[in-house]
């Protein structure tokens, strides 16, 4: 195990103190780490996309008017899944919670439901908002002590198949999104190739190398984040389906092992 994913998981388990189920604290934290990550990024999302493929896949345009464009979908897009990923994160903290009922968890306040709609490439469902917003029950339920039970293996049992949902529907939404960039790259790639041979002058042709580089670079960069945030995704659902087919033996060595096997790759790949 690296160094730094050793580190931040032993971190994990001190905040766990003497909890009787500290391995599922520990992967349940990791989870809203990296929810909370996604949720707070502010990079490079379908708002700068939306940008970047006007200039890439318009041909005609003479004056700078004819670049403009309202790229206010991809705004609402990013706020959106910045929400879904909140839920998530949600969701998560009232698992870590239910394994130590004298943690204190901090939470990001969860006024609205996820909204159905299209925002430009993004479509969510009235099904999958649906999902998130079970979710979101769940979690405000826990989390105010309003869950009746207290236990996790009626969490579990409840909301698995809503939670398996949810990660899946996010795991999409960041294929598609790598997807795009990578078909926008390639187009970008052939329309600089015609430009640069048909450069007048070697100052023109050298900007327009300069600049091909530095959005390719920029897009790679934004493809290996997707990358990572996929794989730490596929990791935590990983992980949630092994709690649930081990919920009778919460304390089992074999899981026990597993959840901190999870947590310690959760981390890594969310660094």
């Amino acid at each position: 195990m690296p160094v730094a994913r050793a580190g931040l998981l032993a971190i994990l388990l001190l905040a766990a103190g003497c909890t009787p189920l500290k391995e599922v604290n520990a992967f349940a934290n990791a989870s809203q780490a990296t929810m909370d990550k996604a949720a707070a990024f502010d990079g490079y999302g379908r708002f700068d996309y939306c940008y970047d493929s006007v200039i890439v896949y318009i041909d005609t345009g003479k004056y700078l008017r004819q670049y403009d464009c309202d790229c206010g979908h991809g705004t609402a897009a990013d706020t959106m899944q910045q929400h879904a990923y909140r839920i998530m994160s949600a969701y998560f903290a009232a698992l870590a919670k239910l394994a130590d009922a004298k943690a204190v968890i901090k939470t990001a306040p969860l006024s609205t439901a996820l909204a159905a709609g299209t925002y430009g490439s993004v479509t969510i469902s009235s099904t999958e908002a649906g999902i998130f917003s079970g979710l979101m029950t769940a979690a405000q339920d826990v989390l105010t002590d309003r869950y009746k039970s207290k236990k996790i293996e009626d969490l579990l049992e409840t909301y698995h198949d809503t939670v398996s949902r949810a990660i899946g529907t996010l795991m999409t939404l960041t294929r598609v999104s790598k997807d795009l960039l990578l078909v926008m790259s390639n187009r970008f790639r052939g329309k600089m190739d015609t430009l640069v041979e048909k450069a007048a002058t070697p100052g023109v042709r050298l900007t327009l190398v300069a600049l091909y580089r530095q959005k390719t670079l920029e897009w790679q960069r934004v493809a290996a984040d997707d990358d990572r945030r996929y794989q730490a995704l596929a990791k935590i659902q990983e992980g949630h389906d092994s709690l649930f087919q081990g919920v009778k033996n919460l304390k089992g060595e074999r899981l026990r092992k597993q959840m901190l096997d999870f947590a310690g790759n959760i981390i890594y790949l969310s660094q």
